[in-house]
C-alpha cells in the first residue's frame, strides 16, 4: 500500500511538473508572439510565393524533422550504457525536452526534462550524458566556427597568413585524434579532480566507449550541417543574395558567436537578429531579410518543436530502468 501510494505521489508530482511546464511555455509562446513587430511586412512575405521560394521553406521545414531525428539518434547513443531505449521514445524525450529548455537560461533545463522517462537512479547521470554529448556538439561547433572566422576575418576585414588558413584545421584534426585516443584518461582526470561527492555520477563517463564518442562526433557534425543548411535556405527565402560558399563561412560564425553569448530564451530573437545582423549585413542594405529570416529561424527550429513536444511529452506511466 505504502507502495502504491509513494508512486502516485510521483506520478502526480510528474503531472504537476509537466502542466506547469506546459503552461509556463504557452505563455511564454503568446508572448513572444504577440511582441513581434511589422507582420503586415511578414504577412507580405509569405503572399505570391514562386515556387522556387516555396521548395525553400519546404525543404526548410523537412530538415527540421532530420534534426529532430539526428538529436533523438545522438540521445540513445548518449544513454546507451545506463538505459536501452527504443529510438520513439529517444524521439519523444527530445521533444519533450524542448519544453524544459524554452524556460531556463541557455537551455539548462533540456536534460532533466528529457530524463523524465528515467527511473530515479538514472537521472543524475542521464543530464550528465546529455551534457557530454552537448559538449561534444559545442566543440564542433566551435572547431568548425573558429575556422570559419578566419576565413571571415579574411573575407572582410584584414588579411591572415594562408599558414593559418590551411594551419588551424590540421591542429584541430590532430586535437580530434589525440582525444579519441587518450580520453579516459581526459575524463578519469577531471573526474579526479572533481567533487568527491560527485563520483557516483560522473563514472558513468568512463564507461563511454570510443564508439560511442566517434558516433556522437559524426551525428553532430550531421546536424550542425542541416542547422546551416537550413538558416541558408531560410535567408534565401527571405530574399537574402549570398553564394553558399560565403553562407557556409559566415554560418559557422554565426553559430559561434550563438553559442557563447548568455542568454534568456525570452530574448533569444532579438540577440539572434542583432548577431545575424553583423555577420551577414555586408550582403544586403536593408536588414529585413535578416531580421525576418532569425525570426522564422527561431519560430521554425524551437517553437515548433516546443509546441509539438507539450502534446508528445513522455509518459508518466512509461519508465525505463537502468541497462
Amino acid at each position: 500500500m505504502n507502495l502504491n501510494k509513494k508512486t502516485a505521489f510521483k506520478i502526480s508530482l510528474y503531472n504537476i511538473l509537466r502542466y506547469s511546464i506546459t503552461i509556463i511555455c504557452i505563455v511564454m509562446l503568446i508572448y513572444k508572439i504577440a511582441t513581434i513587430d511589422d507582420w503586415n511586412t511578414i504577412a507580405n512575405l509569405f503572399t505570391n510565393m514562386s515556387s522556387q521560394r516555396l521548395s525553400l521553406l519546404a525543404a526548410a521545414v523537412l530538415l527540421l524533422a532530420l534534426n529532430v531525428l539526428c538529436e533523438a539518434y545522438k540521445w540513445q547513443i548518449a544513454l546507451y550504457r545506463l538505459a536501452k531505449i527504443s529510438f520513439s521514445l529517444s524521439f519523444k524525450s527530445v521533444l519533450w525536452g524542448y519544453t524544459g529548455a524554452f524556460i531556463t537560461p541557455n537551455s539548462l533545463g533540456e536534460y532533466p526534462t528529457r530524463s523524465l522517462h528515467l527511473s530515479n537512479d538514472c537521472r543524475a547521470r542521464s543530464v550528465l550524458l546529455g551534457f557530454f554529448s552537448s559538449a561534444i556538439q559545442t566543440a564542433v561547433i566551435s572547431i568548425c566556427g573558429v575556422i570559419g572566422l578566419i576565413f571571415w576575418l579574411d573575407c572582410h576585414y584584414f588579411y591572415i597568413s594562408q599558414w593559418i588558413l590551411f594551419g588551424m584545421p590540421m591542429l584541430f584534426v590532430i586535437l580530434i585524434v589525440a582525444f579519441l585516443v587518450r580520453f579516459r584518461g581526459i575524463i578519469a582526470f577531471f573526474t579526479k579532480i572533481g567533487l568527491h561527492s560527485l563520483a557516483k555520477y560522473t563514472d558513468i563517463l568512463l564507461l563511454i566507449s570510443r564508439r560511442q564518442i566517434i558516433a556522437l562526433i559524426v551525428v553532430s557534425i550531421l546536424k550542425f550541417s542541416v542547422f546551416s543548411v537550413q538558416f541558408l535556405l531560410i535567408l534565401s527565402f527571405c530574399g537574402l543574395n549570398i553564394s553558399w560558399s560565403n553562407a557556409m563561412i559566415d554560418i559557422t560564425v554565426f553559430y559561434l558567436f550563438m553559442t557563447y553569448i548568455p542568454l534568456m530564451n525570452l530574448f533569444e530573437v532579438a540577440v539572434r537578429s542583432s548577431v545575424a545582423i553583423i555577420v551577414f549585413g555586408s550582403y544586403t542594405e536593408t536588414n529585413t531579410p535578416i531580421v525576418f529570416g532569425s525570426i522564422i529561424f527561431w519560430l521554425l527550429n524551437f517553437c515548433m518543436p516546443t509546441v509539438i513536444g507539450l502534446f508528445v511529452g513522455c509518459n508518466p506511466y512509461k519508465i525505463v530502468n537502468k541497462a
